[in-house]
């Protein structure tokens, strides 16, 4: 004698009960897949403008900086404390000595003797560490400050006019002298043998780290080759 069960009693709660967990777990992909992107656009939008300010600092210490560094270059009070001086609503501050920062202008990289090991380094933490120079970039309100690390880690030495004057001497023209033994950078039309010197510009590679002033951790790195 056989017994055959009939009774689907439950059924429609199990299924209900399935249904339901399948649309939980589909609600659920979806708030994270939602929760993912805020976040994502979130970090975006922090990185383009931290981005964004360390190309800016870059773009100050190059055409503004090192220009300005160069017209003190020989200032009796120090041309730290001039640029210092000049820009202080930035919070300049300049970390290398004189002597390290005028050969780091003046002279190939393989000259820098007057330079630490640390500031002649290129590793990239060093930037941070061993700057030769660092300024604020103030944002509209307090905590949208942005700090900025400089450094020069590459030169090559040219023949670009630096002072008032056109004229170096022979040996920094290469023998291009007239009677007098000048050499001129402007074109010369005085006669007695002297010729117009080829600019050749000083060239520099400069690596900027930017970091947001309230947290360090959005950050940003850039090199630079600049021809001055």
């Amino acid at each position: 004698m056989k017994l055959i069960v009939s009774n689907n009693k439950g059924i429609a709660l199990v299924t209900s009960l399935m249904l339901t967990l399948v649309i939980l777990g589909i609600v659920m992909a979806l708030f994270y897949v939602l929760t993912q992107s805020m976040k994502i656009s979130a970090a975006t939008k922090r990185y383009q403008s931290v981005t964004e300010a360390t190309y800016g600092g870059s773009e100050f210490m190059a055409f503004d900086l090192i220009g300005n560094a160069w017209k003190n270059y020989s200032s009796a009070g120090g041309m730290s404390s001039q640029l210092v001086n000049s820009y202080g609503n930035i919070n300049l501050a300049v970390s290398t000595s004189d002597d390290c920062l005028r050969q780091k202008l003046s002279s190939p990289t393989t000259n820098w003797t007057k330079c630490s090991a640390a500031q002649k380094s290129m590793d990239i933490a060093s930037i941070k560490t061993s700057p030769d120079m660092t300024f604020l970039l103030k944002g509209a309100a307090t905590g949208q400050h942005y700090k900025v690390y400089a450094k020069i880690l590459e030169a090559t030495a040219g023949n670009t006019d630096t002072s008032a004057g056109s004229m170096l001497t022979a040996a920094d023209s290469g023998g291009f002298d007239d009677a007098s033994g000048v050499a001129y950078q402007t074109p010369y039309t005085g006669g007695g043998g002297g010729a117009a010197i080829k600019q050749i510009p000083y060239t520099y590679r400069i690596d900027v780290q930017g970091e947001k002033e309230t947290n360090p951790m959005e950050k940003s790195n850039v090199s630079v080759l600049y021809a001055y």
